[in-house]
């Protein structure tokens, strides 16, 4: 295998193509590349503030949630209920990945700044 690398070296005009081994086991060995097309070169190092995170947020003016009985047309909301629902939206939210909420947020304004046609479809009763 070391024989063709110069080979693939010179073919594809890097400067640096090396077969490194990992791991041996009896008859099998477990290796990998590392290639470069150009002279490694290093910055200089800078400082730089690390964003924050946000474990918890505390509301000023809390919402108290009150008990309602369930009616004809709607369900009884307790604060069992509340909180069932706002930890699944918490889940969803610190899982949301940032491509994704962007292509949302795309699909949802319109480039002038208005909500697109797709996001004034007719909405259920």
């Amino acid at each position: 295998m070391r024989g063709k690398l110069d080979s693939i070296k010179n073919r594809y005009k890097l400067l640096t193509l090396e077969l490194v081994v990992d791991s041996k086991d009896g008859q099998k060995e477990t290796v990998h590349f590392t290639a470069s097309a150009s002279e490694e070169e290093v910055g200089n190092p800078k400082v730089v503030q690390l964003a924050a995170t946000l474990n918890e947020a505390m509301l000023s003016k809390p919402f108290i949630a009150k008990e309602k009985a369930a009616t004809a047309k709607k369900l009884a909301m307790t604060r069992d209920e509340l909180r069932r629902q706002v930890a699944i939206q918490q889940g969803a939210l610190n899982n949301l990945e940032v491509n994704k909420w962007k292509a949302n947020w795309d699909k949802f304004y319109a480039p002038d700044g208005g909500r697109s046609d797709e996001s004034n479809g007719k909405r259920g009763s």
